[in-house]
């Protein structure tokens, strides 16, 4: 890879066309060895396929939304046990490349490749995910970007979606740390618990769980949920 990773001028489209070019297996889990990157995949689809498993009685009918999925890391693993599969990337060379690592998945429609603007989520139909994630994404766009996420998601989850987000904690130095020396390939953002699930509020959805140590994050298009018993 490259010394010089990230340039505050450089649009995010450019900076992870670049990467995925370099490395993307490293651009997505840093310095991760093939091994482990699929190992981290299918640990992050395992724990993802149990929520969608608790929320939701058929999970095979579910469409998903993996927001910043780039090469299909989890999606390689979850896909098969949901129904369809929206990978959103800003990157048009992450896609080609989970297109060519997932060719049957991809030609037939069970994972669908989506081209993000790096924005918002326009490229998203309304009422058309039921469940939603964000993982190691968020920490990536600027603060003012991720409201803008954050304030699009209910007009894409359906009604009684779930999303489960996922964004670096204020509270572990060393990361940053490394973040400031420049050992990350692209900008890495921090939050503090309390503003991001004030965000999240303000956006107009229903925060039902939280862990505020690893800033994890479940939240609702409904605030009156079935399976929370407010439902008929």
């Amino acid at each position: 890879m490259s010394d010089k990773k990230w340039d505050p001028g450089t649009s995010m489209e450019a900076l992870w066309d670049r990467l995925a070019i370099e490395n993307s297996t490293s651009a997505i889990c840093y310095r991760a060895s093939p091994e482990w990157f699929e190992e981290s995949g299918q640990r992050d689809a395992k724990y993802l396929a149990e929520l969608i498993y608790f929320f939701f009685e058929d999970p095979a009918s579910v469409t998903v939304l993996d927001i910043g999925g780039g090469t299909g890391r989890t999606a390689k693993y979850l896909a098969p046990v949901v129904g369809t599969y929206h990978l959103l990337d800003v990157s048009g060379e992450m896609l080609q490349q989970a297109a060519e690592h997932m060719p049957v998945m991809t030609k037939s429609g069970k994972i669908v490749l989506v081209k993000g603007s790096g924005h918002s989520l326009e490229a998203v139909k309304d009422d058309s995910i039921q469940f939603a994630f964000a993982h190691m994404v968020f920490q990536h766009m600027d603060r003012e970007v991720t409201v803008r996420y954050l304030r699009d998601l209910p007009r894409v989850l359906a009604d009684y979606g779930v999303a489960w987000l996922q964004v670096p904690a204020m509270r572990y130095p060393q990361r940053f740390e490394e973040a400031d020396r420049g050992d990350w390939p692209a900008n890495f953002r921090r939050w503090y618990p309390g503003e991001f699930l004030e965000v999240c509020l303000r956006s107009g959805l229903s925060v039902i769980a939280a862990d505020c140590d690893a800033l994890e994050v479940i939240v609702a298009k409904s605030p009156v949920v079935p399976w929370l018993g407010g439902g008929d």
